[in-house]
């Protein structure tokens, strides 16, 4: 089994501490030298190793930026809430500058 190589660009946030040396972040990260990916992981405290997580291209975080922005956090939880409301499709997600907000803070 060959290494993965990362490297972490930018840390945007940190989501959770699990309070055992572990925490849940939203990074910027180039995995195997390919482009940047928006990654959402737990990593230990060297951020030297990692669990399984999710990583987004632009066009598929800029649909996930608009699809909460359509939603009420308070309706995340009801379940009577049409998912169909909070749809939105990749092709929607061209706008830079939303993207470029939400990593620049």
């Amino acid at each position: 089994m060959s290494d993965v190589k990362f490297e972490i660009v930018r840390r945007i946030a940190v989501i959770s501490d699990k309070g055992s040396g572990w925490t849940r972040e939203i990074n910027l990260v180039r995995w195997n030298d390919g482009g940047l990916k928006v990654d959402i992981r737990d990593w230990n405290s060297g951020r030297q190793s990692m669990r399984k997580g999710l990583t987004f291209n632009r066009p598929e975080f800029l649909s996930i930026v608009k699809a909460f922005k359509k939603i009420n956090a308070d309706d995340l939880y009801d379940p009577f809430m049409s998912l169909k409301e909070a749809t939105v499709e990749a092709s929607e997600a061209d706008d830079s500058s939303e993207l470029d907000a939400v990593v620049n803070g």
